[in-house]
């Protein structure tokens, strides 16, 4: 296995791994919950957030363009179980891959409108 497929699954586990957080962000406004609840919101967002970010860093090391944007993939999925539709708009943006950029469509046809 390639140093770039290493690179997809690290960032295909993290952004796994992250969309349970991804979840809580998407059906909680933050301010809408008292007491324990806000501290459990912050720090799925947070914890969100800087996996998110983690990922976004070991793509941009990809070099390959097919691998990178099979990366982005994960992220895109990442953000729209999060409900950020801006960002998986922009970050779609950047899918050049047809076979990719269909298949992102096809699971999240809201991308389309994103765009």
């Amino acid at each position: 296995m390639s140093a770039e497929e290493r690179k997809v699954l690290q960032v295909r586990a993290m952004c796994q791994v992250a969309k349970g957080c991804a979840k809580v962000i998407a059906t909680q406004k933050p301010g809408m919950a008292q007491g324990a609840d806000d501290h459990v919101f912050e720090y799925e967002k947070e914890t969100y957030q800087k996996r998110k970010l983690r990922a976004i860093q070991i793509a941009k090391s990809i070099q390959d363009q097919f691998y990178f944007e099979t990366a982005l993939q994960s992220i895109i999925d990442l953000c729209i179980a999060a409900n950020e539709m801006d960002d998986a708009g922009k970050l779609f943006g950047m899918i050049s891959v047809d076979v990719i950029r269909d298949q992102l469509l096809k699971t999240h046809p809201r991308l389309q409108r994103a765009n």
